[in-house]
């Protein structure tokens, strides 16, 4: 797998996560879509109105469900389905969502809201 590209131009403000969240975060999905993923990762920040989204996009499929990606232990092997339901776990907590955007390829979404 080639590395990750990032890309993206949001408007300069603050959010509301704390940055070593969404590096945790970020961590998760990237470490994802190298063992999982296919091909190039690409990572996008976009704005979208009170909140930005960062994008992690991959050339691969999720497989065999998309219900079940968040749930803990729904997968086996290294780690045993533990990094997205824990990634989607910081999110929350911190008052984002994480969620799948599109299962092929796949394109997890991260919304990160804006401080008011």
């Amino acid at each position: 797998m080639s590395m990750p590209s990032v890309s993206g131009k949001p408007r300069s403000r603050s959010l509301a996560v704390p940055g070593r969240t969404t590096d945790q975060i970020l961590d998760i999905l990237l470490d994802n879509a190298r063992r999982h993923g296919r091909g190039t990762v690409e990572v996008t920040l976009r704005d979208v109105e009170a909140a930005l989204a960062l994008d992690a996009t991959d050339e691969g499929a999720v497989l065999p469900s998309a219900r079940t990606l968040f749930d803990r232990g729904t997968t086996t092997g290294p780690g045993q389905g533990i990094g997205l339901p824990l990634a989607a776990g910081l999110a929350e907590a911190a008052g984002g969502r994480l969620s799948l955007a599109q299962a092929e390829p796949t394109r997890s979404t991260l919304l990160l809201p804006r401080e008011s």
